[in-house]
């Protein structure tokens, strides 16, 4: 039994400013405020005494449903000032973790609450198991590194802008270029791969030239393609993409280019496709046809014998 006391407590009494307990990530309380102005506080908020204030253990949007409703006072269930925090830590997650399924944010808060007083994985999961989160050893390692992130970034991971692998690879970065690509992203709206590609890209050209990621993405080059309010999201990032390719591999870029290009004035149509060897290493290349029937691959194999002669081909093979 928790010693637990009921009290009506000042709002004004309770420091809001003191996350240390918080692990929720949903800031709008419209919706709650509306259930507790009809049906009541069924469910009043854990605090304790931290020096000359009251902390929340639990309850941070009913607190703020509260503010929002204009209530001067609430009823709160307080613990004594000596009641252990690794147990407050316990109870927070416990709460939380009842009530609803946690998002990847809110699972890392939990984590990162309960790891102050665990000092290995093992006794991690099995406590965070135990309070009431589906979890094993390797998801604990893969998502606590996500509390570190900023909180914009951390809002791009929920709102499925990044993936999280993506969200993992930014937790290296410095803040503001952790930042900067994860704003890049969620402008994009990109697809896991092509999150990796610019990561990469991003990582080889800061290192290559020297310079800051944030430095590379404030590129005029960039820039541009991201405000210009005329383009769709996936022109942009096939030109971020190539622009990113150019700045890494110019020698590369330019035979891409080139081949594209010839490829075009061989007229395949769209059924047959002629593919290069990867990064232009080596001589193998390859035909692709597909066909429905044998007049079209009568019609394929035509075009391929009149091919051998064609001297865009030679010039390509050569």
């Amino acid at each position: 039994m928790l010693p637990f006391s009921q009290d009506i407590v000042e709002l004004s009494e309770i420091d809001i400013t003191d996350i240390t307990f918080r692990i929720t990530t949903k800031e709008k309380v419209d919706d709650l405020a509306g259930s507790i102005k009809h049906l009541g506080l069924i469910n009043p908020p854990v605090l304790i005494p931290e020096s000359t204030k009251l902390i929340v253990v639990s309850g941070f949007r009913r607190i703020a449903a509260a503010t929002f409703l204009k209530w001067e006072k609430i009823p709160a269930r307080c613990l004594p000032e000596s009641f252990p925090k690794w147990q407050c830590a316990e109870l927070a997650v416990t709460d939380n973790a009842f009530q609803r399924s946690l998002n990847l944010v809110e699972i890392s808060r939990c984590l990162v609450l309960l790891s102050k007083h665990l000092h290995s994985f093992e006794s991690l999961t099995q406590k965070a198991v135990d309070l009431g989160l589906q979890v094993n050893k390797d998801f604990c390692q893969k998502v606590q590194p996500l509390f570190n992130l900023p909180w914009s970034v951390q809002q791009a991971l929920l709102s499925n802008a990044i993936a999280l692998p993506t969200a993992l690879a930014l937790s290296d970065l410095q803040t503001k270029d952790a930042v900067l690509l994860a704003n890049l992203f969620k402008s994009l709206r990109c697809s896991l791969n092509r999150q990796r590609q610019i990561l990469t890209l991003v990582s080889e050209i800061s290192l290559s030239e020297d310079i800051s990621v944030h430095e590379l993405l404030k590129a005029s080059a960039i820039r541009t393609v991201i405000e210009n309010p005329e383009m769709d999201k996936n022109r942009k990032t096939r030109i971020i993409t190539d622009y990113l390719k150019r700045r890494r591999y110019p020698a590369i870029f330019a035979s891409e280019e080139q081949f594209a290009q010839q490829v075009r004035e061989l007229n395949l149509g769209n059924r047959l496709r002629l593919s290069a060897p990867p990064y232009f290493e080596g001589k193998t290349f390859g035909f692709t046809l597909q066909f429905d029937n044998l007049e079209e691959l009568k019609t394929h194999c035509r075009k391929l014998n009149a091919l051998v002669e064609n001297p865009v081909l030679k010039e390509i093979i050569k």
